[in-house]
């Protein structure tokens, strides 16, 4: 139904956003759809790759970005590690200036410090431990700012 008015009323954009959230939601429930691995942003609901990242670019930035960091969050949770990191690089590329005075910049910091240590458990390359010491400190920044919001992401990572 509310897809319905989505497209009826031109706010297809609120439709797509919604649809993310709805396939990590089918993602993290096991209805992956199509694509047999769960860690891919693929399926019934969306599917990341079927949508043109230049045509996101210049109409939907927050949703390109909201979709990186979902896809994040989906490769972190199920190991694919890989492509959490391909994510992640992506997004630092756009800048993420969508999330500017959201709580967004600090989930992209603890998600992107978690795969850079897990990457860095894989490939024991400096750089990782750097981009997650870097994203340790932006933790402890926001966890200045925002305690009761932020310190569990932040002593999470330390850990």
């Amino acid at each position: 139904r509310f897809s319905k008015y989505s497209i009826e009323y031109n706010s297809t954009s609120t439709l797509l956003a919604l649809k993310v959230f709805v396939q990590v939601c089918a993602n993290f429930m096991g209805s992956t759809g199509a694509s047999p691995n769960p860690a891919n942003l693929v399926g019934d609901h969306f599917d990341l790759d079927a949508v043109s990242s230049e045509s996101l670019c210049k109409t939907h930035m927050l949703l390109l970005e909201q979709t990186q960091l979902m896809q994040i969050i989906l490769g972190y949770f199920f190991g694919d590690y890989e492509k959490a990191w391909i994510a992640s690089e992506n997004l630092r590329a756009t800048g993420a200036t969508s999330f500017a005075g959201l709580m967004f910049p600090y989930f992209l910091a603890f998600y992107r410090g978690l795969t850079a240590l897990a990457q860095w458990d894989i490939l024991r390359s400096r750089n990782f431990m750097k981009v997650a010491k870097s994203c340790l400190n932006e933790l402890k920044i926001g966890q200045k700012n925002s305690p009761i919001n932020l310190s569990h992401s932040y002593y999470l990572l330390k850990a």
